[in-house]
């Protein structure tokens, strides 16, 4: 499996950071992820809720989406909610990867969530895009008035930056939100010197993760990680 090189990869480098017995919280990258939004249906209960879930992502990856754990973030009635998926093989390896060293994981959560809940009260009320960006990978979501509208996980080549103003202009031709968007923050803690004023006609604002060290630790292992799967 793609990811194993990861699991490995934690699982070696764990013991080298950890005191006493912490509770373990995981970010996952989103090269392992999918996101989609699924569209507000009235009156279902959460069982048909996630099994409309279910159908929306093998809808769009085929019988993949199978063996997929799938999750969705509470939302507002009447608004699309969004929905992640990831192998759920991947889950049972990083928990049994985990609890091998004695371990318990406190939470798992896609890199997604994890960047927007950090920077949500930012993000209040605006419409503009909010860019993920991990080496080699790069997820796009669509803000209107702080709410998600849009969004896609793109593959990316080192020349990324070179090529962001095109890859916007294309996807809010394919979003269509009818929402003027001239803004852009990036969150990017992957890259230290990343300094970017404008992103073509899009005026660009970096966010950054706090100060706090197991923070900035996940992120570096969230990298590495990425990288090397």
């Amino acid at each position: 499996m793609p990811w194993q090189n990861a699991i490995r990869t934690l699982e070696a480098a764990l013991p080298t950071i950890i005191q006493g017995r912490p509770a373990v919280s995981v970010t996952l990258s989103n090269h392992f992820m999918r996101y989609l939004l699924v569209p507000w249906l009235d009156k279902m209960s959460d069982e048909e809720e996630m099994a409309f879930a279910r159908h929306c992502f093998k809808e769009t990856y085929g019988n993949a989406a199978d063996s997929w754990s799938v999750r969705i973030s509470p939302g507002r009635a009447g608004v699309a909610t969004l929905a992640s998926a990831v192998d759920s093989r991947l889950l049972e390896e990083l928990r049994d990867s985990v609890e091998r060293l004695g371990l318990n994981i406190k939470s798992i959560q896609p890199h997604l969530m994890a960047a927007f809940n950090s920077c949500r009260p930012s993000l209040e009320g605006h419409s503009a895009w909010l860019a993920l960006l991990e080496p080699g990978s790069l997820c796009l979501a669509a803000l209107q008035k702080g709410q998600l509208s849009w969004i896609r996980t793109l593959r990316i080549g080192v020349a990324w930056n070179e090529e962001l103003s095109t890859i916007l202009q294309r996807e809010a031709y394919l979003a269509d939100t009818g929402v003027d968007m001239d803004e852009v923050f990036l969150w990017a803690p992957h890259f230290d010197a990343l300094d970017i004023q404008t992103v073509g006609r899009w005026k660009s604002e970096r966010f950054k993760p706090g100060e706090n060290p197991g923070q900035k630790l996940a992120y570096g292992f969230l990298k590495t990680l990425a990288v090397e799967h």
